[in-house]
């Protein structure tokens, strides 16, 4: 049972995770985009791109192209 749930942890953690596609500081705030940045590309398929804000440190510690995993 307990295999059960760490295994089932370590998935649902896994999914939460994104490859950065830029990196963005705005007035001393930092941000990550992940998916399709490309605005000609919008459709179901390929929606436009998500951006979330993220500490200056993590900013810092990752490059375009890393995969990423928020807490």
């Amino acid at each position: 049972m307990l295999g059960c749930f760490i295994i089932f942890t370590y998935c649902t953690k896994e999914k939460d995770c994104f490859e950065i596609s830029r990196k963005v500081k705005v007035n001393e705030r930092f941000f990550f985009y992940w998916g399709s940045i490309n605005i000609g590309n919008i459709d179901e398929f390929s929606p436009p791109a998500k951006t979330g804000e993220v500490s200056q440190s993590d900013y810092n510690s990752y490059l375009v192209g890393d995969l990423y995993c928020p807490n």
